[in-house]
């Protein structure tokens, strides 16, 4: 009998307002139009936040948004210097680092996440477990998340991510669960393949359609779990 439900955060519950977790609405307004172009649109780039992220990913072990906003401040000296934007003093760096930190709107929550939740909580436990950082709190307590769950495991507080399977073993100590009692959900299946290895049951969500296939359940909203959970 399935007791509990893991919802991955990113493209589950929630999705970027532009498009790109690491640039806000308000990026523009931060740089100018110029440099913003060159940030969000030239060649070099993804290559820049791709490589920038390797920097986060060696360094993930944070417990406050202060820092939060220091290792991002790093992270945007990277980027912007690897695309040729000119930021000698490191204040643009900052800004980006604060606004992406501490500005909620950069985050737009799925119009089902609330109703599905408020028909979930009668029957099941919630948490998240997501890989991010600790401002996901504050966004989840902004945007009445908070008050559904019973869990949140964030990759932040362990220093360790979904592309292993230590996060999952943490949640079944943490969260005090069985994996075969749980479902954890999440848009990737290289995450879901960690989660099984440890025993949960998997779903895969799929927002946007793009997939015709998978080892895993899928489904494309969270009305379409209902009806998945009792198929475990």
């Amino acid at each position: 009998m399935i007791k509990n439900l893991i919802f991955d955060f990113g493209r589950v519950l929630a999705y970027p307002a532009t498009g790109n977790w690491f640039i806000t609405p308000e990026t523009k307004n931060i740089l100018g139009a110029l440099k913003n172009f060159k940030l969000t649109h030239s060649a070099k780039s993804p290559a820049a936040l791709r490589n920038s992220c390797k920097y986060l990913d060696a360094i993930h072990l944070l417990h406050t948004e202060e820092e939060e906003i220091e290792q991002f401040t790093e992270f945007y000296k990277r980027a912007l210097n690897e695309i040729g934007i000119k930021d000698k003093d490191g204040s643009l760096a900052l800004k980006l680092a604060q606004d992406v930190t501490l500005n909620d709107s950069k985050v737009v929550i799925y119009d089902d996440a609330l109703p599905c939740f408020e028909l979930f909580r009668k029957q099941y436990n919630i948490s998240v477990l997501s890989d991010t950082w600790p401002s996901l709190r504050r966004v989840l307590k902004n945007y009445k998340i908070d008050p559904y769950l019973d869990g949140i495991i964030l990759s932040c507080d362990y220093n360790e991510q979904k592309s292993g399977t230590k996060l999952f073993e943490i949640a079944v100590n943490e969260l005090n669960i069985l994996p075969e009692e749980t479902v954890f959900i999440d848009d990737s299946e290289s995450n879901l393949d960690n989660a099984s290895k440890v025993g949960f049951n998997c779903v895969l969500m799929d927002r946007t359609g793009a997939k015709t296939d998978s080892k895993y359940p899928i489904i494309h909203n969270l009305n379409e779990l209902l009806q998945r959970i009792n198929k475990f």
